[in-house]
């Protein structure tokens, strides 16, 4: 019966096909692609070394709105000078 019905609708069952290898295949290519992308962080962090550390001027993330990124603005900027304080 299901071959019966496969055979009377063959352009839907090659439609059918095709879009199920794609989605296989679209899903494979993006959790490859994750896992190089992870990869390459774990890498470059690692590279940075158990004893260092960032400071920066702008924070990552601001949940202050619009008023908190000005008063970051208005920070002065680092030097060496700073650094050897």
């Amino acid at each position: 019966m299901a071959m019966t019905a496969l055979a009377a609708h063959k352009l839907r069952s090659a439609l059918t096909l095709v879009g199920v290898t794609v989605g296989v295949f679209s899903i494979i290519l993006v959790m490859t692609v994750m896992r190089g992308l992870q990869q390459n962080i774990e890498t470059e962090l690692s590279g940075l070394g158990a004893n260092t550390f960032t400071i920066e001027k702008w924070p990552a993330i601001n949940f202050e709105g619009p008023s908190g990124w000005e008063r970051f603005r208005r920070r002065k900027n680092l030097s060496f000078q700073h650094w050897h304080a």
